[in-house]
């Protein structure tokens, strides 16, 4: 079950444990066609999603653009 579902009872709950290590991962990717040109939108999107994220979970936040061919 994704932590981001179980935030409010991750320390609380005894039924809610961690899994051994290495612990699995789950990344978001926002795609778009190489020609959208609406990037100002792309970036408040992130923003915004980073801001709701826990400090625990900004891991690897620097975003990375990858061409697909």
């Amino acid at each position: 079950m994704p932590e981001l579902s179980v935030l409010a009872d991750i320390d609380t709950n005894p039924m809610v444990k961690r899994f051994a290590a290495p612990q699995p991962v789950r990344e978001v990717s926002l795609v778009v066609h190489h020609g959208f040109v609406r990037l100002p939108l792309l970036h408040t999107l992130r923003e915004i999603i980073l801001a709701r994220l826990p400090e625990r979970l900004r891991v690897g936040q620097a975003g990375q653009k990858i061409r697909w061919k």
